[in-house]
């Protein structure tokens, strides 16, 4: 649960990050055809759209890629396609899982505990000898 304060201050960051974004109302011309706004990530600056005809395919665009497109479709043109405009990531080649535990081996509980056991019998030995004593 998060406290009022910090989502008053979040508010003033969503507020302040989404000036730049237009309405997600507003539907792309393509030659493909039109395209609507299917999902927003404010602080990374992304929006996904889809063609109206192939709904499950979404095209990851910046919001200054949209702006792009919104500003060709009000001098009455449109774009090609959404394609064109997707902007090619550079993924660093890093270790996808880290071992923040240091437990490395799988079989690591795999392995009976000898210690215990002979601990206990050698204690249990030792209350039989005193009582017969």
């Amino acid at each position: 649960m998060k406290l009022k304060c910090c989502l008053n201050y979040e508010l003033d960051s969503y507020t302040e990050a989404l000036k730049e974004f237009p309405k997600m109302e507003v539907k792309l011309l393509t030659e493909k055809g039109k395209a609507q706004c299917q999902k927003i990530d404010i602080f990374k600056g992304l929006m996904w759209f889809s063609y109206e005809e192939e709904f499950m395919t979404w095209h990851e665009l910046t919001v200054a890629k949209v702006n792009e497109i919104i500003a060709v479709n009000k001098k009455g043109k449109k774009v090609a396609s959404l394609e064109e405009f997707i902007e090619e990531k550079i993924v660093e080649d890093t270790e996808l899982f880290n071992n923040v535990v240091g437990q490395d081996s799988l079989t690591r509980f795999d392995q009976p505990k000898r210690s215990r056991n002979r601990n206990n019998k050698n204690r249990n030995r030792n209350k039989k000898k005193k009582k017969n004593a």
